[in-house]
């Protein structure tokens, strides 16, 4: 379809374009996307931005969500600075989706720090909001812990 072509490039350029701007956390999704769209991120920022956030693994193997951006809650408590599944599971996935093994010693601390920290009375992994502090058993609390087990299990389950 040629309409969905050109809307397709039309995306590509405005994220090559605006890449410089994005916070951390967006510069590891268009990570991801540029495993599927070459040409999508230069060797120069792949490169630049895969040593940052190997810079950013933590001493337990994690990653935090805290380190990915320049964040504020509304309500002014702390920000979790420990490490957290969303983080690790997102990060942990997009180095194996750029052609990391699981031989890569940051993708082997990423992945036994999720078989570590995976809640074994729940399934779910640990993540909290950086909007403000939410009761983490709330509906609105458990989308971050439901979205850092959806990036967990793909980053556990992915063959490489």
């Amino acid at each position: 379809d040629p309409a969905l072509a050109a809307n397709l490039n039309l995306l590509l350029a405005y994220l090559r374009m605006h890449y410089g701007e994005q916070c951390l956390l967006n510069k590891i999704v268009a990570l991801r996307a540029a495993a599927a769209y070459s040409g999508l991120l230069t060797d120069s920022q792949r490169n630049t931005l895969l040593e940052l956030l190997y810079t950013l693994q933590r001493p337990d193997g994690g990653w935090s969500l805290t380190n990915l951006g320049a964040w504020q809650r509304r309500d002014k408590t702390p920000l979790e600075t420990r490490s957290d599944g969303y983080a690790t599971g997102l990060i942990v996935l997009a180095l194996e989706e750029t052609g990391a093994t699981r031989h890569n010693p940051h993708v082997a601390r990423g992945l036994a720090w999720l078989v570590a920290n995976q809640d074994k009375a729940t399934g779910a992994w640990p993540a909290w909001s950086l909007n403000k502090n939410r009761d983490p058993k709330s509906n609105v609390g458990l989308f971050m812990s439901d979205a850092a087990t959806s990036y967990a299990v793909l980053a556990l389950e992915a063959r490489h």
